[in-house]
């Protein structure tokens, strides 16, 4: 029996480990997640399967750091523009998954119908595949609703769960000439150091006068129902009504 006692403490102790990391992992993403989808019932997409801020992955697994992005999407779902803007990049990536194209999005407080003149946005989708966006190039002004792609398996390696990778980022107007493109192991990345990661979600809730308990109503893209003056993103996938 005595014997027995020793193994029977370590095993109550690595059971009370595991139960104090599973506590610490939910407490650090509620601390980090800033903002809580909502959507219409009348609509029917793919949703949100990995949210800013998060330290838990898909398979939950604990992350190294907290996403930087949200992932959303089901496979075939088309990645639309959140809203007016103009294309300031077209790359190829690998994030570890496989190769992908990413695409960057620029947006004045204007084309957000904004106040904030000062600042600019950048929107990046990832885990895209070149044969999707044939029509598209640097330079090019695109509309809310504009397709940029479709959701696919990242790397277009069918192991993985499809989603797009999307990231948004604040960044004083006058600091843009500052961006500039870096290289990791042979692929292209851009890096401006007066750029703010934001929620993506903030983006979405812009429209909305207040926010209650961190809850945004996400608004669905449909030709002819968005408002003159909307503010804001809408969210970034072509949503079918039920």
């Amino acid at each position: 029996m005595y014997r027995i006692l020793p193994i029977v403490c370590i095993s109550i102790l690595c059971l009370l480990t595991v139960l104090l990391q599973s506590a610490q992992a939910r407490d650090t993403d509620a601390n980090v997640v800033t903002f809580v989808p909502v959507y219409p019932q009348v609509m029917r997409c793919g949703q949100i399967s990995s949210r800013f801020g998060s330290m838990r992955d898909l398979d939950g697994s604990l992350r190294g750091a907290p996403h930087d992005g949200i992932d959303l999407g089901a496979f075939g779902d088309v990645v639309i523009a959140p809203a007016d803007g103009v294309i300031g990049a077209i790359w190829r990536a690998d994030h570890t998954w496989g190769n992908d194209w990413n695409i960057l999005m620029i947006h004045t407080a204007n084309d957000l119908n904004l106040p904030e003149n000062s600042v600019v946005y950048y929107t990046e989708f990832d885990h895209l595949q070149r044969k999707d966006m044939q029509d598209l190039e640097v330079g090019k002004r695109l509309q809310r609703g504009d397709p940029v792609g479709v959701v696919r398996h990242p790397g277009n390696n069918s192991r993985f769960r499809a989603e797009v990778h999307m990231e948004v980022y604040e960044l004083p107007a006058n600091r843009q000439s500052d961006t500039e493109w870096r290289n990791n192991a042979g692929f292209r990345y851009w890096w401006n150091a007066s750029a703010k990661l934001i929620d993506p979600l903030e983006m979405l809730s812009k429209h909305m006068a207040s926010i209650t308990d961190r809850h945004v109503k996400l608004t669905m893209y449909e030709p002819g129902t968005i408002p003159g003056g909307f503010r804001g993103f809408v969210y970034p996938i072509s949503c079918l009504k039920n």
